[in-house]
Formats: structure tokens, sequence, C-alpha cells
């Protein structure tokens, strides 16, 4: 049984939208605000039962809520306003099922809005883009055009956006890419290979794109198969690439947990008590436990 849920406490700035996966910034943080500080079931403001068992991220843009969820064997993209009714449902086709039925689910990715759209990515392949009120602007299925990923876990990077384009990595065992398409129509506007030799799994790629600016021009980080690298938004080219992560060669460790930039140094989540940083320009590195 899966459920929405939402707290009875005001969202602080109206004008503040929670666009893609861990927010506006990337990094899970938000203004200052009259936020819950601790959840407790009833204090819920509102709760609504979903059709389906889903490990994405709920967006939201103004006044409406955006997820996914498994439905009646389909991909399906739900809408609802802030009180929890449901304003609209759209199927995309049937789903694939869970790689690891207690744990894992058909529908990883969070969805992510400009206002003007909602793009989301499935583990079946179905990729989409959805206008406001819920009809579809365009779909491909990414499986039957590309294959299916390699990955131990079922998907779970999301695509991000930039001003024209909806960017996504498949990070896995072989071949593996970025992309970026056209938001307008879904047409491949370019394609990067990013494969790297790495240990058993640690090819296998989980975190999402992080968007930041290098030299005035957007770019995005990736995180996965023990390097990162940065790349030009605008037609993917790397930018740099940063190895020597996994120096003892530890194995069965994937990339999971996305990058956090802060005054121009990226840092990553490596392993279960290190994190390790990256300076953009200078190459410097360091490493920290974490406890």
């Amino acid at each position: 049984m899966t459920w929405i849920c939402a707290t009875g406490i005001a969202w602080a700035n109206s004008s503040t939208e929670w666009p893609n996966w861990r927010g506006p910034s990337g990094n899970g943080s938000t203004m200052a605000g009259n936020y819950p500080s601790h959840w407790q079931a009833d204090q819920a403001g509102w709760k609504v039962r979903l059709p389906g068992k889903g490990g994405s991220s709920p967006i939201i843009w103004k006044d409406r809520i955006y997820l996914t969820s498994p439905d009646e064997g389909q991909d399906a993209v739900l809408a609802f306003d802030l009180d929890g009714k449901e304003l609209w449902k759209t199927r995309l086709g049937p789903e694939s099922a869970a790689k690891h039925r207690t744990l894992g689910s058909s529908c990883n990715s969070s969805p992510v809005t400009d206002g003007q759209a909602v793009f989301v990515y499935f583990k079946s392949g179905h990729f989409a883009a959805l206008e406001p009120d819920g009809k579809v602007r365009w779909k491909l299925n990414l499986t039957e055009r590309f294959g299916q990923e390699q990955l131990f876990w079922d998907q779970g990077s999301s695509p991000v956006l930039t001003d024209r384009q909806v960017i996504l990595a498949r990070i896995h065992q072989g071949e593996s890419w970025v992309a970026g398409f056209d938001k307008a129509t879904g047409a491949l506007s370019w394609q990067v290979a990013r494969t790297y030799q790495a240990p058993s799994e640690n090819d296998n790629g989980y975190a999402t794109p992080v968007l930041f600016k290098h030299g005035g021009q957007p770019a995005f980080l990736i995180w996965g198969a023990d390097h990162l690298t940065a790349h030009r938004a605008a037609d993917g080219q790397l930018l740099w690439s940063a190895g020597g992560f996994n120096p003892n060669g530890t194995a069965n460790w994937p990339a999971i947990a996305s990058p956090v930039i802060q005054d121009g140094v990226a840092i990553v989540r490596w392993v279960a008590t290190t994190a390790r940083a990256k300076h953009a320009c200078t190459g410097s590195s360091w490493a920290a436990v974490v406890t």
C-alpha cells in the first residue's frame, strides 16, 4: 500500500517550486521557512492512496503535485492539487517488473518540470513529456532504441533540464552514455559515451546529474564508475574527468548519492563512511570520514 501525504503546515513561499529530484538547487535544501522538523502520522493535512509502489519523489510546481506510479501494470503519471485532489492520470504503456520485488520499483526516477511540461523516465524505457493538463507532448522508448539498462538494482537516475534540453544519464554495465533531448520534440540533440572500467558493480550508476555553471556556461556533473565528470550542457562535451576515488579497487560500491556543489567544490559520497571532493579548477582533492 502506497500513499502520498502532506502536512498541515503551509508552504512558506508560494513562488518557490520543488521542480525536480532534491529540489531547485539539486542538493535537498530550500529557503528558510516554516517547515515541519518532525513527522508524525497524525499531523498529516491529507493522505491519498496511490495505485502502486514507486521509488520516485513527488515534485511541485505552483499549485500542482506531479508524481509517477505503476497503475494496473502501466507506467503512469499523476497530478494532484495541494489539497490532495487528483487532477489527472496519464498512462504511458506497460511497466517493467521490479528486479527485486520486495525492494524494487518500476518507477524510481523522479519527474522534472519547467512549468511548461513534465518529463518522466521509467525502467521500461518509457521517456516522455506531458503538458500540464496531462496530454502527451512526445513519448519515446529508450529500451527499444538503446537496449535495457544493465543494473543490479532498478534504475534510479532522474532527468534534469536546461533551457532547451532534457538530459538523461544511463550509467551501467557496458556502454554507458549521457544524452540531451529536445524538450519540445523529444529529438536526440546529442549523445556522448561515458564508459569507464571499474570493479564489479561500481559501473552501476543511480546518481542524478547535477547542473552548475562552468566559466559562466551551463554544465553538469555525473558521478559513476568511480569517476566524477563535468560536461558542457549544450552538447555534452567532456570538460574534465576526475578519477582516483577508489585507489584500492574496492568492488560493489555503485554510485547512488548525487554530488553536491558548494563554493566551487564538488563533494561525492564514496563507500559507506567516506566523502571525497574535487575542486573544479585546481583538481586538488581531499577525503573525510563521515560518522
